[in-house]
């Protein structure tokens, strides 16, 4: 009888014991991969706005060179706000 209750317990045991450790670990595997992913997209979203800064500095430079005048500026930066990637800079 008692060799009944102590098998058991050891298996009620042993699947609670389970249950306690896996179950942490893959959440501490989930949280690690959408770390991961989110440190990823910052660098993506890091070297996007590098490449517009630079583009940005580029194109005003050679604005400056030509000697664009009030109403080409004003046409670029209606350009600029037809343009969904850009629209968000200009407000």
């Amino acid at each position: 009888m008692f060799d009944t209750l102590r098998t058991q317990a050891s298996e009620d045991t042993t699947l609670w014991l389970v249950m306690t450790t896996t179950l942490p670990i893959l959440i501490n595997f989930g949280t690690m991969f959408i770390l991961a992913f989110t440190i990823y997209k910052v660098k993506q979203v890091k070297q996007l706005s590098d490449t517009l800064t630079s583009s940005t500095h580029w194109l005003s430079r050679t604005a400056v060179r030509i000697g664009i005048g009030p109403s080409a500026k004003k046409a670029l930066v209606e350009y600029a706000k037809g343009k969904p990637e850009f629209a968000k800079l200009m407000t």
